[in-house]
């Protein structure tokens, strides 16, 4: 037996390579947060930090499935859409639908897998089951399982996640003691911030549901999100809004990858981060540039925030900053703001965009072919309107096509997403390549 290093998990693939689920990070935020008015279910770190709590499996084929509402295993049928192999079939009967997740995982030393649906994710009609599995010794495949809820028809699409793994350490809930005790005998201080905070919150809602017009361009407090106490002080270092769970690889090469003998294209196409610098324009300190920063900072080599009008709290939002490949800079309107920005900008390709605005996966995924766009015949890139059908945070990128292309303070006044060449920030005239609904890769 091979010793497995402390906090490791590996898939080893036991299927056909084109039965083999893609897996990915899990991301951050579901669709129907973003569903919600002003995406207000976004607000929810816990809520975030769940979703964004292990790993996703993705179908390598969608298809529809029918449940007559009977026990037998003929009263669930499966009709596999062809664009991929269809892993899912009707095993054990009861209105279960089972999944062949493709994969024996293996864990370090008392560390177990637990595996279940994508969290917060939902299917109207069936419900995935849950499980944890003695990943450290076990040499067992598993299955992910859904039961049915009543007679329907429910589609799973190519590319969905149908599971989600998350390590735990092992029979973890018997290393607790657990009992009731008053708050106030116990811990004196954090009684007083609760109660800080519980008056601040009543307060807040008060002048909310009143129509006070401060309270509602705040929206909602930020203490939790922002890892502050009642008073502002931030006194917990350990503080994180977003988990950063590995890709798998081996020696950084994705899975799939590597049973289909392309090692140098997965390293090309898996990057950490990617060579762009991007520009966002802050002017308001409010959860959408917080969430903005926050996504660009783990997909762009370097993020650059400038602002004009300086406040208190952007002064303190830019101060909280925790991102080393995040520099933010005040520019003086008073001058040439391109030629400040510029000397800020450390790659040829240079990522303009609101902090209204959120990137999907399937523009990281087309980067490459943008980035080649732009080397050998265009000056600049705008995103037309499309919705990626699997996003990495967020739904559409709202764009239309700029009223002013050559400033780019009008381009960042927009909901646009414009990616160009450095050389051509401050240009009076760009060839401009118009992205549609089509995947770019050249």
């Amino acid at each position: 037996m091979t010793d497995t290093p402390e906090n490791a998990l590996t898939a080893y693939p036991v299927a056909e390579k084109d039965a083999l689920p893609e897996i990915r990070p899990a991301q951050r935020v579901r669709q129907w947060q973003l569903d919600t008015a002003d995406s207000y279910a976004v607000r929810c770190l816990p809520l975030n930090i769940a979703n964004n709590n292990g790993w996703e499996l993705l179908l390598p084929g969608g298809f529809d499935v029918v449940y007559g509402g009977g026990r037998g295993l003929d009263d669930i049928s499966v009709y596999p859409h062809g664009d991929g192999k269809c892993i899912a079939q009707s095993h054990f009967g009861e209105g279960v639908l089972t999944f062949q997740v493709g994969y024996l995982f293996r864990t370090s030393d008392n560390v177990h897998l637990q595996i279940g649906g994508p969290i917060n994710y939902f299917r109207d009609g069936i419900q995935a089951l849950g499980g944890i599995i003695e990943s450290d010794w076990s040499p067992y495949t598993t299955t992910m399982n859904y039961r049915f809820t009543r007679s329907c028809r429910v589609r799973f699409c190519k590319g969905e996640p149908f599971a989600q793994l998350s390590p735990i350490p092992a029979a973890f809930v018997n290393r607790f003691q657990v009992r009731f005790a008053d708050l106030a005998v116990e811990d004196p201080k954090c009684k007083s911030d609760f109660d800080q905070w519980s008056a601040s919150r009543a307060e807040f809602n008060s002048r909310l549901a009143k129509g006070c017009t401060k309270a509602k361009k705040q929206k909602w407090q930020k203490l939790y999100y922002r890892g502050l106490y009642p008073d502002g002080e931030c006194r917990h270092d350990a503080h994180r809004t977003r988990l950063a769970p590995e890709p798998f690889s081996d020696s950084g090469l994705p899975a799939r990858e590597i049973l289909e003998g392309n090692a140098q294209n997965a390293i090309e196409k898996a990057p950490v981060r990617y060579p762009v610098t991007a520009l966002i324009k802050l002017e308001k300190p409010d959860w959408y540039a917080t969430r903005c920063i926050d996504e660009l900072s783990v997909r762009a080599e370097k993020v650059v925030v400038f602002y004009a009008a300086s406040s208190s709290g952007i002064a303190s939002l830019v101060k909280e900053i925790p991102y080393s490949n995040v520099t933010a800079i005040h520019v003086n309107s008073q001058h040439n703001v391109v030629d400040q920005l510029i000397e800020h900008c450390s790659h040829d390709a240079v990522l303009t965009l609101s902090t209204r605005c959120l990137l999907q996966g399937d523009f990281w995924t087309n980067l490459e072919g943008y980035l080649r766009l732009l080397q050998e015949k265009y000056e600049a890139i705008e995103l037309a309107k499309y919705q990626a059908r699997h996003a990495f945070a967020t739904v559409k990128i709202m764009e239309r096509t700029l009223s002013y292309p050559s400033d780019v303070l009008d381009a960042l006044h927009t909901t646009e997403v414009v990616l160009q060449r450095r050389d051509q920030l401050g240009a009076s005239s760009l060839e401009v390549f118009k992205a549609k609904d089509k995947l770019i890769m050249a």
